[in-house]
């Protein structure tokens, strides 16, 4: 972390004793108005797996969860131990993300469509203006889960970043973290932006 980080980091454990509300809503309140949202736009949590976590296990329930075959996917382990059934997509032959065969299963009784982009392991990235017009197509019948959490390392993060879709009405959630670009993984911070 940078050094203004470590100084904030010290100066707030003399605040431990004290529940975080206010400081959450005041990085909601940030992060909102970074992404032109409302704060009802906005959930923090403990890193971003743990949100992700939580969402995989409540979509789960409903119907299977679609992903690709060469993923992150701690997350979806969590819907796998409750009972729910994760439907993985193989990669194409360069192992990018197949889009066109994951949007064509998103109709299928499918309720999320989980998405990695840059895709960890294989840190590809996704053509934003195909994923976009793909994400419009399953969004009008799934949820689509856009794991960004490396979004901020690539060339043009504002470009290949999907959160405009959500400001748009789309059925889009977008997960981010402080743990990648800010090197805040060990403060677990972590947030969705989604209707």
């Amino acid at each position: 972390p940078s050094e203004l980080a470590i100084k904030a980091i010290k100066e707030s454990s003399h605040k431990g004793a004290y529940y975080p509300d206010l400081l959450v809503n005041r990085l909601k309140s940030m992060i909102a108005e970074r992404h032109k949202l409302s704060t009802e736009n906005i959930t923090i949590s403990a890193g971003s797996t743990q949100a992700l976590s939580y969402l995989a296990q409540v979509k789960s329930r409903e119907n299977p969860i679609a992903t690709t075959q060469l993923t992150w996917d701690s997350h979806l382990g969590y819907a796998e131990n409750i009972g729910g059934t994760i439907v993985r997509v193989d990669n194409d032959d360069n192992l990018e993300i197949n889009l066109k065969a994951i949007e064509a299963i998103s109709k299928n009784n499918i309720s999320s469509v989980s998405i990695v982009n840059p895709n960890n392991p294989t840190g590809l990235l996704l053509n934003a203006d195909e994923l976009r017009q793909s994400i419009i197509n399953m969004s009008q019948h799934t949820l689509v889960i856009m794991d960004e959490a490396y979004n901020e390392i690539t060339e043009q993060p504002e470009e290949n970043s999907m959160i405009d879709l959500v400001r748009d009405g789309h059925n889009v959630a977008v997960s981010r973290t402080f743990s990648k670009i800010y090197g805040l993984a060990g403060e677990r911070i972590g947030y969705i932006i989604a209707q």
